[in-house]
This record gives C-alpha cells, sequence and structure tokens, in this order.
C-alpha cells in the first residue's frame, strides 16, 4: 500500500484517504505478565537485575520499524550519599535475521540520584520512555529481523534500596 498525495482541488474518496491512514500496522504487542518484570529486591547493595527478550520478526515492508516499552518503575535508595543511585535502563539492540545485534537505544529511564526516600514505600512512576523508530535496512524488508530488549535494575548504594520494573505493553509498530 502506498500513500496517496492529494492536490489543491482535488476530490477526496474515503478509501484513499482511509489507506493513508491504515499504513502503519502493529507488528507484534507483548503484555505478559512477566516477560520483561525486574526486580533487585529490596536490600543492601550493590545489587542488579537484568532481564532481556528477543522478539523476532518475518520480512517486513514497512520504512520505519517503532518500539515502545511501558511499564511502572518503582525506584528508591536509602542514603543520602549523592554519590550513589538506584536507577533502571533500558537497552534495545536490532538484528537482521542471521546478524549481529548493533544499539538502537540505550538509556537510563528511572533513576532517585539526588532524591533521597526515606521509606521502602518509594515511588511509583509509570515510565514510558520515548519511542524508538529505526529506519528498516534491505535485510530487515528480505529476511526479517529480531530486536532484543533489556531492562536493568541496579542499586549502588551500601545503605539499600530497590529498583524493580513491571512490563505493560511492548508495541512493536511498522511505519510507510
Amino acid at each position: 500500500m502506498t500513500l496517496t498525495t492529494f492536490t489543491d482541488g482535488s476530490v477526496l474518496y474515503a478509501d484513499d484517504l482511509n489507506n493513508n491512514f491504515s499504513i502503519n500496522k502493529i507488528l507484534s504487542i507483548d503484555t505478559s505478565s512477566s516477560s520483561l518484570d525486574i526486580d533487585t529486591t529490596s536490600g543492601t547493595g550493590p545489587l542488579s537485575a537484568t532481564k532481556n527478550k528477543e522478539y523476532t520478526f518475518s520480512a517486513t515492508s514497512s520504512n520505519y520499524v517503532k518500539v515502545k516499552i511501558i511499564g511502572t518503575s518503582l525506584v528508591y535508595r536509602y542514603t543520602d550519599n549523592p554519590n550513589t543511585a538506584t536507577y533502571i535502563s533500558l537497552k534495545i539492540e536490532l538484528k537482521e535475521t542471521g546478524g549481529s545485534y548493533s544499539t538502537i537505544y540505550d538509556k537510563t529511564i528511572a533513576s532517585t540520584s539526588g532524591n533521597l526516600l526515606s521509606s521502602s514505600t518509594g515511588t511509583k512512576v509509570v515510565t514510558t520512555p520515548p519511542e524508538v523508530l529505526c529506519t528498516s535496512t534491505s535485510g530487515m524488508k528480505t529476511n526479517g529481523f529480531v530486536i532484543k530488549v533489556t531492562l536493568t535494575g541496579t542499586v549502588d548504594s551500601s545503605d539499600g534500596g530497590q529498583a524493580s520494573f513491571t512490563l505493560s505493553q511492548a508495541i512493536f509498530e511498522g511505519k510507510q
């Protein structure tokens, strides 16, 4: 399906307009209850928990692939030492089927650095990292591709804390 371009004075038909809005398609939605959930458990650090998952896709006609990870983060720490932090990081890697991974996103998505929380109640934050958009290569269009999502929770303080992430949705969308 291709994008229909309209010029001034064109007669607009519903089918042509609707086709322009249906060019994007959902490749996959992961709502598995624990597929990417992490938890350092409450305790003294340094603590770390990591979980990753690979999502495999067949060949795509899309020119772009959008990745969106939505979940709830819980981060807290017990120390007021400004050199310590409790954080959750997200890394997204992409490879053509049979190829090697390249990193397309690698950032901290929730952190307590600079914020002392005095109880294990912590702060729950609905975490929606930026949507990551990457260009489809010719290999992705003919051979398919794999997206690897890695979440890591870290408590780098010996005074204690917790870093956890609960997945709500991982959405993968093809875009023209």
